[in-house]
């Protein structure tokens, strides 16, 4: 190797690995669950809610959103499932009667940034956001009975980062959260 080489690596090392991994932060988070959210075998699952500050009302970002909600309802399933307790749909004829049902909600809310700013600069400039709220309720009293608010940010990234990896992260681990204290 020539001399100079070496240093030459490594400045390559240090420019490229910021620039080609992603940088997301979870900044805040919140979270609340009651003791008897355990006593509940009956899981209803509402639809993700999803809002942006977005303009953009084009195929790709529709499709991102379908996609997302999908990953929500299906991850939350799994998961539910696996641990003894029953989907239950959100037909009054269908549900258990006498039963208690805890009726789970998502909310996903999006500020996009720039991806352009976050790949040229990062750093934080174009740096964008989403909060995920999930939310479980009794069914027949509304009361709450879970709550999980996280905040993760977006700040820099390889082509400007993943928003949508990231989101799926978060909903992985407020999901997962939601099981081991609903169990």
């Amino acid at each position: 190797m020539r001399p100079g080489g070496r240093k030459f690596i490594i400045w390559i090392g240090i420019l490229v690995i910021p620039l080609i991994s992603a940088c997301a932060t979870t900044k805040e988070a919140t979270f609340s669950a009651s003791d008897d959210v355990k006593l509940y075998k009956f899981i209803q699952i509402s639809d993700l809610s999803v809002s942006s500050d977005s303009d953009k009302k084009d195929e790709g970002a529709n499709e991102a959103t379908d996609r997302i909600k999908a990953f929500y309802k299906q991850e939350l399933t799994k998961d539910v499932s696996a641990n003894n307790k029953s989907i239950v749909p959100a037909s009054p004829q269908n549900s258990p009667a006498g039963e208690k049902i805890l009726v789970v909600d998502g909310s996903l809310d999006v500020h996009y940034g720039s991806r352009a700013l976050r790949y040229w600069v990062g750093f934080g400039a174009g740096k964008g956001y989403a909060t995920l709220t999930l939310t479980a309720k009794d069914k027949d009293t509304g009361e709450v009975k879970y709550n999980d608010v996280r905040t993760d940010e977006l700040v820099m990234g390889g082509f400007g980062g993943s928003f949508e990896d990231m989101i799926e992260a978060t909903m992985k681990e407020q999901i997962q959260q939601f099981v081991v204290k609903s169990q």
